[in-house]
Order: C-alpha cells, then sequence, then structure tokens
C-alpha cells in the first residue's frame, strides 16, 4: 500500500489526473489546507469568506483534476488560488469596485514582491530554530540536506557515517519538523526538495506566501 505522506505533490496530483486517487486527493487536502485557510484569512480577515474560498480551491482542484495543467508546484498553484478567489469575492460583492483595477494590479504583481521577501525569511528562521532543538547528527543532516543542497553520499563522508543512517536521519528530522511546524508548512517546504538536492531556498525565489503564522 502507498505511504502518501511520503510522496511529494507531483506524485500526488499525477496520482489524482491519472487514477482518480482519492487518498491522494486526501492527502493534498490534510497537507495545505490549513495553511491555505490562514493565507486566505490574512488576505480577508473574514472566516465565512476564507472557508468559502479554500473550498472552492479544493473542489475545483478535484472536479478539474484532468484538465489542469499545472506549471511549477502545485502549492505554488493553490496559493495563487486563493489570492484569484478573494478578488473574484471582491467583484461579487462590489464592495470596492471603485478601486478594483488597482487591486487586481496590486494582488497579480507587487503583492507577490512583497511575499517573496516575508515567506523566505519566515518559512527558514522558523525551520533553522526548529533544527538547532533537534539531536546533534539529526540536526546537522537536516540542515545539509534541506538548507546546504548536499547529498546523502556527501553527508555520510562529511559526518562519517553509512548513506543508511543519513537518510534514516532525513525521514527522522522531517517527521520532528512536521510536528514542530506544522504539518502543511513543513511538508510544503519537504515536498518540494528535489532530486537534485536543491537548497529549499531555491523553490521560493518566485512564491507567493505572506507573512503567515499558525
Amino acid at each position: 500500500m502507498l505511504d502518501y505522506e511520503r510522496l511529494d505533490e507531483r506524485q500526488l496530483l499525477q496520482l489524482m489526473q491519472q487514477k482518480d486517487d482519492h487518498l491522494a486527493f486526501s492527502e493534498v487536502y490534510n497537507r495545505f489546507s490549513n495553511f491555505l485557510l490562514a493565507y486566505a484569512y490574512k488576505i480577508t480577515q473574514d472566516s465565512s469568506d476564507t472557508q468559502d474560498i479554500v473550498q472552492n480551491i479544493f473542489i475545483s482542484l478535484w472536479t478539474n483534476r484532468t484538465k489542469l495543467t499545472i506549471e511549477g508546484p502545485l502549492f505554488n498553484y493553490l496559493i495563487k488560488s486563493v489570492r484569484f478567489g478573494f478578488y473574484k469575492s471582491i467583484r461579487r460583492k462590489d464592495t470596492f469596485s471603485k478601486y478594483e483595477a488597482d487591486l487586481q494590479h496590486y494582488l497579480l504583481h507587487e503583492y507577490n514582491a512583497i511575499e517573496e521577501y516575508l515567506v523566505e525569511k519566515e518559512l527558514m528562521d522558523r525551520l533553522e530554530k526548529l533544527a538547532e532543538g533537534f539531536p546533534e547528527n539529526m540536526g546537522k543532516v537536516f540542515v545539509m540536506t534541506y538548507f546546504q543542497g548536499l547529498s546523502p553520499q556527501n553527508i555520510a563522508q562529511t559526518l562519517r557515517i553509512s548513506e543508511r543512517t543519513v537518510h534514516n536521519l532525513i525521514s527522522q528530522s522531517s517527521k520532528r519538523a512536521r510536528l514542530g511546524l506544522g504539518l502543511s508548512i513543513a511538508l510544503a517546504l519537504i515536498a518540494n526538495y528535489n532530486t537534485d538536492n536543491q537548497p529549499i531556498t531555491c523553490f521560493y525565489k518566485n512564491n507567493s506566501i505572506t507573512d503567515v503564522k499558525i
């Protein structure tokens, strides 16, 4: 049986699209819904709008799964969907109709530049602080893997431990990160760590998450 928690978002999306896999969809929901809710509330400051926006995003994701062509991380797509949902809700209400053009430009362009710095600083600081509390080798392996982008082989040579031990420590530290930071945030970072061993920061240069406290 598949361990869905260990699959990255590309694999989950593929299972949804090709096999109508409800468990893959549930994992996507569990992985990102809390983060999206916090992010949406930051923008809307309205609990009802927040729930509606996020619910509609996941309904659309499942309903249109076979039609979607998502370039880049699914996480980025979901974040952009929150902003788009917010803009649509404002248009429906006509609350800010005379400011719509300025608001649309801000949401789609200027806001990204602000978020770009905030998300990197917020999440990286929190992960670094969390890693400081890990047992010695576990903390070192976590930092060397997700921050420095070193391969398990290089880490094993540097720390003079076996590659198997490195893989075990990566798994253990990832689980600790999920518990310590919150499942949705930690997985958003760890799931985007690719097979080329790029540091986490590489995946958030063009992201669009605001300074969310969860």
